[in-house]
């Protein structure tokens, strides 16, 4: 869950070319990262312009940096390593990719919409339970490089109204269901309608 101060959506301004990607989570097979990479790659063999900021730190470092000189994308990808400010790493982002293989919930997403982020995910459960494709987001089959490609580019390729509409959308549903204070509301109905239906089965 998310603490909100303000349910009025920010206003981001997505860049209209070169749009910047960020990766955010740890850099293993879970959180996708062999697969973003490679996504990537096909980008920029298709001579889409992009930018990547990615954040975190894993196994196979070595193995990632000599992928990125291989296939050209030293211009391409900067790793952060451990973001501490997610504000600063949003803010500097058009849209966040979430690649995931295996992903319960995927609070990052939640994270990324309070700061006017448009977000791709994987159909893995998290990602797939909180984005509505191509309305509060968009999604790919998870697993696949080439839906993941295909997803990035058509979303690199949209004009800044469709992104600005989604950033809109997935804000109000943070707020409508994932906030601090929603949450805390259902949990005190379902607190409450257990001590009813206690007292009931009591009596």
């Amino acid at each position: 869950m998310i603490a909100l101060t303000d349910t009025t959506p920010p206003q981001k301004k997505f860049r209209a070319t070169e749009r910047v990607i960020g990766f955010m989570g740890r850099l293993d097979q879970k959180k996708g990262i062999h697969l973003f990479l490679p996504a990537l790659a096909a980008l920029r063999k298709e001579g889409i312009p992009f930018k990547v900021l990615i954040g975190g730190v894993g196994p196979n470092e070595k193995e990632r940096v000599q992928y990125i000189q291989e296939n050209g994308l030293e211009k391409h990808v900067t790793f952060l390593g451990w973001v501490d400010n997610k504000k600063t790493f949003f803010d500097a982002i058009d849209m966040l990719c979430v690649p995931s293989t295996v992903e319960s919930f995927g609070i990052v997403i939640l994270e990324a919409w309070q700061e006017g982020v448009a977000v791709i995910g994987s159909t893995a459960t998290g990602p797939a339970h909180l984005i509505e494709h191509d309305k509060t987001g968009w999604l790919f089959q998870r697993g696949d490089v080439e839906a993941l490609t295909k997803t990035l580019k058509y979303v690199l390729q949209q004009p800044s109204k469709v992104l600005e509409a989604v950033s809109r959308e997935s804000y109000q549903t943070l707020v409508t269901h994932y906030s601090r204070q929603k949450v805390m509301q259902a949990l005190a109905t379902i607190l409450e309608d257990g001590i009813i239906t206690w007292k009931r089965f009591k009596n």
